[in-house]
């Protein structure tokens, strides 16, 4: 439910599709801390997509895709530091702490927080 009603709250911001699918468990963590890095994760999907975000739940997994550019495989470590961003191209509005505050929050939940592409995926505990 908490996943869900996050990726509801950001609806009006999409310019596209945004769906939400599968199921996921209930886990012992901060809920606002949770719906924090959901938030984080969701919004940086809808600065970058072309026409569609999805966000996946498996279990304790949370998976946010979209159909933008991805990052690059030489970048998907550095995208996590402060202020971090990439290209030279303009750049959405942020200032590049939302992924670093985003992994930390999973870090402290015992969790990880990765990147494949356009994909990010956050596991729990």
């Amino acid at each position: 439910a908490l996943v869900r009603e996050s990726v509801e709250s950001l609806r009006p911001l999409a310019r596209g599709a945004l769906t939400v699918a599968g199921s996921g468990d209930t886990i012992d963590a901060d809920p606002a801390r949770i719906r924090q890095i959901i938030l984080n994760l969701v919004d940086n999907a809808l600065k970058y997509a072309r026409s569609r975000v999805d966000v996946e739940l498996r279990g304790r997994e949370i998976r946010v895709s979209d159909d933008g550019p991805g990052v690059p495989p030489e970048h998907r470590e550095k995208i996590f530091e402060k202020f971090a961003r990439l290209g030279d191209g303009p750049k959405p509005p942020g200032a590049g702490l939302g992924l670093s505050i985003s992994r930390k929050l999973a870090l402290l939940h015992g969790g990880t927080l990765a990147c494949e592409g356009s994909t990010f995926i956050l596991r729990l505990p």
